[in-house]
């Protein structure tokens, strides 16, 4: 969910998802990809690059190139590896969509992360973003996966937005990532499972998090 300036002042929680469903929006983990949502992911994506340029993604998603991502995408979703969350508007055009992973070692299944995610520049702002984490809290209560991690660009509104979440730093690694001549610093942070519930107001048991 990288770059988004959606107000963290939004409707959360249940009232955010009866509010999307009244819009029509609706919210579902994939079980696998067609080629006309592929395609609609590589449109989404780069209607966000163009507006906020990620790393990993400097310049817009040729057809192919996409192609061949969205492929490496199902391939994860279809063996387990991968969990894919996709935000619909009525017309089934593509609003939004999260990509989470969770541990496969046995002494680390709490852990996940949250590998990349994107919300349409037009529709921000609306609730989505929140919409999304309460389902991506659900699917860690459902995995029993406690703590969720992100890595970001330094100093850039992706940061500030997961700060703002309530995400701490735990790491820094200066040589994150290169685009042409230039290196980026990326911050690694974390945030239990059930302190972010509590954030976006979700009733939810307790866990490790919780204080």
């Amino acid at each position: 969910m990288s770059a988004s300036t959606t107000s963290s002042q939004d409707d959360a929680s249940a009232n955010t998802g009866s509010s999307m469903s009244r819009h029509g929006i609706t919210i579902r983990w994939a079980e696998r990809l067609d080629e006309e949502e592929a395609l609609q992911l590589i449109e989404l994506m780069n209607a966000v690059i163009e507006r906020d340029p990620t790393i990993g993604f400097s310049s817009r998603i040729d057809r192919e190139s996409g192609l061949e991502l969205m492929a490496d995408v199902d391939q994860d979703i279809a063996k387990g590896n991968s969990h894919l969350l996709l935000v619909s508007a009525p017309d089934r055009r593509l609003l939004g969509m999260g990509l989470m992973r969770q541990s496969k070692l046995p002494h680390c299944r709490h852990l996940a992360e949250v590998q990349i995610g994107f919300i349409h520049p037009s529709v921000r702002g609306g609730g989505i973003l929140e919409a999304m984490f309460s389902e991506l809290i659900r699917k860690c209560q459902a995995l029993e996966a406690d703590l969720l991690m992100i890595d970001v660009q330094e100093g850039t509104r992706s940061e500030r937005l997961w700060r703002t979440l309530g995400f701490l730093p735990y790491g820094r690694l200066e040589d994150y990532a290169r685009v042409g001549q230039r290196t980026h610093a990326g911050i690694y942070m974390y945030q239990y499972v059930a302190d972010l519930a509590r954030r976006l107001e979700l009733d939810v048991e307790g866990g490790p998090g919780m204080r």
